[in-house]
């Protein structure tokens, strides 16, 4: 039986000879049998690149993480400062402006204090409320109710001295206000025969303020009348008459008088029926007292007194 031959299909005549598939391996060999390099040298080579894709994705890594830290970092950042100013605005934002609560310093102890503002008053119509607040607003008995001065709105200022005496328009002389200090006392003592007003002065100077209340006396009645309707005191003139006319005689000036109060030095002054109608006193070199009666008086000689020991 004769052999058979294997017959090549047509389509595959002509075509050109499939190269074999390419390695990295059969590189090397190729490499190697060119004699162009060496086992050795191939090896290393192979090292380094291998070592440096390693060190490629080592910081492709740490890219990476930066990245997602970086931004985690600033949505962080970000919600803190938001935090902090939330919290700045609610605890520190400015308050709705108010009124500052002020007060004098206490020359004494008193029951009540009570804030009379000037603000847009006359200084007639000033006379009148302290008139209606001693016949119309009764202090308790034995109490004292000070009265301290004020100006201004959301910044209130109490009064000095100076400026009461200048307000109000007093006839005292010039000179008395600066031997005066600053800070005074005035209020009402609650007694028997209704309101007895008073004032407590701190001096800078006594021989100054003491001479300037001497001089200050003619013209004290008058004013202290104004302040507080003191009806009582002694101003009217002498009439004098004769065959044809009644004579009024100008007013003769109202004579205050030394005598001794409470063991103090006192100038007073005496209705016609002898009644202490007013009066003031050094109790001491530093203190100047103004007031109406005895029984105040002696009142506020012994807050003085407390004061001076609490001190």
């Amino acid at each position: 039986m004769e052999d058979e031959q294997k017959v090549v299909p047509e389509e595959n005549k002509g075509a050109a000879p499939v190269a074999p598939l390419r390695t990295y391996q059969t590189d090397i060999e190729d490499v190697l049998k060119e004699g162009k390099t060496s086992s050795a040298t191939i090896a290393l080579a192979e090292q380094k690149r291998r070592l440096g894709k390693g060190a490629l994705d080592d910081d492709s890594a740490q890219t990476s993480w930066f990245d997602r830290h970086k931004i985690t970092f600033i949505i962080s950042l970000v919600f803190f400062l938001g935090g902090v100013g939330l919290i700045s605005l609610f605890f520190f934002k400015k308050a709705p402006t108010e009124t500052e609560i002020v007060r004098p310093p206490q020359i004494i102890s008193t029951e009540t204090q009570k804030e009379f503002s000037i603000d847009k008053l006359t200084p007639e119509k000033i006379l009148g409320e302290l008139r209606n607040a001693r016949f119309q607003e009764p202090v308790p008995l034995t109490s004292i109710e000070s009265v301290y001065f004020t100006s201004g709105t959301s910044t209130k200022k109490v009064l000095t001295t100076e400026e009461f005496f200048d307000l109000l328009s007093l006839t005292a002389p010039s000179s008395l206000a600066r031997a005066l200090e600053p800070t005074f006392v005035f209020g009402f003592h609650g007694y028997a025969g209704g309101n007895q007003p008073f004032f407590i002065f701190k001096t800078t100077s006594y021989q100054n303020a003491f001479a300037d209340m001497l001089l200050w006396e003619r013209n004290l009645p008058k004013d202290f009348g104004r302040l507080f309707d003191t009806s009582a005191l002694p101003t009217a003139g002498t009439n004098l008459s004769t065959n044809t006319t009644l004579l009024t005689l100008p007013p003769e000036p109202p004579v205050f008088k030394d005598t001794v109060l409470r063991n103090k030095d006192t100038r007073v002054l005496r209705d016609q029926n002898g009644a202490i109608t007013f009066l003031y006193s050094f109790p001491d070199q530093n203190t100047l007292i103004l007031t109406t009666n005895e029984g105040t008086f002696k009142e506020l000689l012994e807050r003085l007194r407390t004061a001076a020991l609490i001190r």
